[in-house]
Formats: C-alpha cells, structure tokens, sequence
C-alpha cells in the first residue's frame, strides 16, 4: 500500500488545531453558564459516598463547608469572568455514623 502523506503545511495545521481549540474551549464555557443558572442540586457531605441516604448529583467529603460547595454550582462564566449566582439552599436531611455523618442539601442557582 501507498502512504498518502497530507498536503498541509505546518503552520496551516497549527492554525487548524488551534482554532478547533479555541471553538472547543468556546463551547465548555457555553455549556457551564448555561448548565448552572436555574439548576437544583443535591448534595451529600460525608465520608463514603455509597453510604449517603440519597443519591447526590454531588459528593464531597468530610469537612467540607456546604456553602464553598453551592458557591462552585452557582457559578456563571461571562466574558468577564466567572459571576457567583445567588443561591438558596435546604437542608434535606442528616444522618449519624462512620466519622463524621452524611449531611444531604438542596441547591437551588437562581
């Protein structure tokens, strides 16, 4: 078999690639401010998540403080950087054991 070699010079090729970077990189900041504004989560603070009541659509561990947490959901990225949405957040339930409970909230990104 004949190896057909491309007829694209380097530079054209870099240019190539780097714009199918930037539209790559366009559509990720796209779909994270649209993905967070108006969106409900469920969280789940503990030390395993198989062990949390619920299914969270979030796990984080021990410690972590629930309002770092709903700051991350609620984030919108702009052209002038990211903006932290206002946020209301319910407790849903807690439950003792392993080290430290499992402590499940309601994010809800106005």
């Amino acid at each position: 078999m004949k190896k057909i070699k491309p007829r694209i010079a380097g530079s054209t090729l870099l240019l190539i690639t780097k714009v199918i970077t930037i539209l790559s990189l366009g559509l990720s900041i796209s779909s994270a401010t649209h993905a967070q504004s108006g969106r409900t989560r469920t969280v789940c603070i503990g030390e395993n998540r198989s062990s949390c009541p619920s299914t969270p659509d979030v796990f984080k561990g021990c410690g972590t403080d629930i309002h770092t947490v709903a700051r991350e959901i609620c984030t919108t990225y702009t052209q002038g950087g990211p903006v932290v949405d206002a946020y209301h957040l319910d407790q849903i339930s807690v439950t003792h054991g392993n080290k430290c409970g499992y402590h499940v909230f309601k994010v809800e990104c106005d």
